[in-house]
């Protein structure tokens, strides 16, 4: 699982300078580094009316990918409305990354953040909570020094469990019997690198 950290603050207060330089420094040092970007727009289309993928959406598709060579984009349709349920959908699409940056978000109280003060701010906002740092972009070398610490030793060996899209809470006992019963049953088959060399499993189940 990775760990989420939101990079908050006002317009202008330096973000995406600021977290463009950790992913760049992270991703140097071999981090796998994910982002997810905010924005108060409700009916900016990311999408270009009159697109092959516009027209699929428009036509009633509730997931559409656009695939090129060397990406692809998703949109989809159905997102959640609770908070919660956006964030295991976060959880899901990011399950092998070290870090996931969150631009933004900083009513989503649960979410560990850095607080990215202009130079006209004297005193934090007010109702903003989970606050880890208060800092200023030209401070980004510091602030790449918290993250690396923030990061420590991975979430390793963590188990996710989904039944009809909810996540299923396990006890550290469950979790270890699903992942040894499973890298039981991995290491009897063919085709499947040593034991020892498998990062992640991931098994879906359609009834």
């Amino acid at each position: 699982m990775p760990k989420f950290l939101a990079l908050s603050g006002y317009h202008n207060s330096g973000k995406t300078t600021v977290g463009t330089y950790i992913v760049a420094k992270l991703s140097e040092k071999g981090y796998k580094v994910g982002v997810i970007k905010s924005t108060k727009e409700t009916t900016e289309e990311t999408d270009k009316p009159g697109s092959d993928t516009f027209k699929y959406r428009k036509a009633g598709a509730r997931l559409v990918a656009l695939f090129q060579r060397d990406k692809m984009t998703l949109f989809i349709e159905d997102m959640p409305k609770e908070k919660d349920e956006v964030f295991t959908l976060f959880e899901r699409l990011f399950f092998d990354y070290d870090l996931v940056i969150l631009e933004g978000f900083k009513e989503w109280r649960d979410v560990p953040k850095i607080w990215l003060k202009r130079n006209d701010e004297e005193e934090l906002p007010e109702g903003i909570e989970n606050i880890q740092m208060v800092a200023e972009a030209k401070d980004k070398e510091r602030i790449l020094n918290f993250v690396e610490d923030y990061l420590g030793v991975q979430n390793n060996g963590d188990i996710k469990i989904f039944v009809n899209d909810e996540d299923i809470p396990l006890k550290p006992h469950l979790k270890l019997l699903c992942q040894n019963i499973l890298l039981g049953i991995l290491a009897s088959l063919k085709g499947v690198p040593k034991i020892e060399e498998v990062k992640t499993i991931e098994v879906l189940i359609k009834r």
